[in-house]
């Protein structure tokens, strides 16, 4: 049996991790993952830190690890809900699409307060651009607590 996937894709400091723990409280029997889950605490996989831009050219080995990963588990039929920074043209599943998203503004600031330079939040705009194009049906974490929009996703997933 084949499990219904969904993927919500979102910016760093969309909300994607709090969100994600929010939602896997509630939603049982879904199976609720985050790409980061892979990730030790220093963003690295097997050794290797791919949470950087200098490591971009390894992203879609990432990706397909985790399509792999994906498919092992869908063998279980139950929903996954999937919180992913890769986009729709960068994961090959076959999955209903949904953004996690805030007011620039707002990412700036919880950006900044992760201890990212001004640079470094300015270079995220033009992802988030290219999400809002291909992923236009979204979730907003800008105001709404992250139990809120954790049903909210539930629903929209059932």
């Amino acid at each position: 049996m084949r499990s219904p996937l969904h993927c919500i894709v979102g910016a760093p400091g969309a909300g994607k991790t709090t969100v994600c723990a929010a939602l896997a409280r509630i939603a049982s029997p879904a199976i609720v993952l985050d790409m980061d889950d892979l990730l030790d605490d220093d963003g690295c996989v097997l050794g290797v830190h791919i949470t950087t831009r200098a490591a971009e050219e390894i992203w879609p080995a990432y990706n397909d690890l985790w399509v792999r990963l994906l498919r092992a588990v869908g063998r279980t039929g139950d929903p996954i809900i999937l919180f992913t920074p890769a986009l729709p043209d960068e994961l090959d599943v076959d999955a209903a699409w949904a953004r996690l998203d805030c007011d620039d503004d707002e990412r700036a600031g919880r950006l900044l307060l992760r201890g990212w330079s001004t640079d470094d939040v300015r270079l995220v705009q033009p992802y988030v651009d290219r999400a809002r194009e291909l992923v236009p049906f979204g979730f907003d974490t800008t105001t709404a607590s992250p139990d809120a929009v954790a049903a909210s996703i539930l629903e929209w997933a059932r």
